[in-house]
């Protein structure tokens, strides 16, 4: 659908560690290679936090395009944890920085490649 309308996508993916758990459990060691193979990964997809990413699912995210999103502020107040962002760049993957919701300026991002 977001193809058909030309929107973007934006969603959680990997925030807690029980989300890498449940990922692991039911769908695989990378839940981003599902994605991929979904063929819903691109250059039009962000991802925030992105923080429980295995080296798998930094690879595949970077070969898509797609983009995670390190929201250092939320994580800081959840305890979720530190987005790999050096590992995501090494990788040769964009990133972006966003306050997913709990600051002033909610929405904004500062991207980097």
């Amino acid at each position: 659908m977001a193809d058909e309308y030309g929107t973007t996508i934006t969603t959680h993916a990997l925030e807690t560690r029980s989300e890498l758990m449940w990922t692991v459990e039911n769908v695989g060691p990378s839940g981003m290679r599902r994605l991929a193979d979904l063929g819903l990964l691109g250059e039009d997809v962000t991802l925030s936090h992105f923080v429980w990413a295995t080296d798998e699912d930094i690879a595949v995210v970077a070969g898509s395009g797609a983009a995670p999103v390190h929201c250092p502020g939320s994580n800081f107040r959840s305890s979720t944890g530190i987005c790999r962002v050096r590992d995501i760049l090494a990788a040769g993957g964009s990133l972006s920085i966003g306050t997913d919701g709990t600051a002033p300026g909610t929405g904004r991002t500062l991207s980097a490649r």
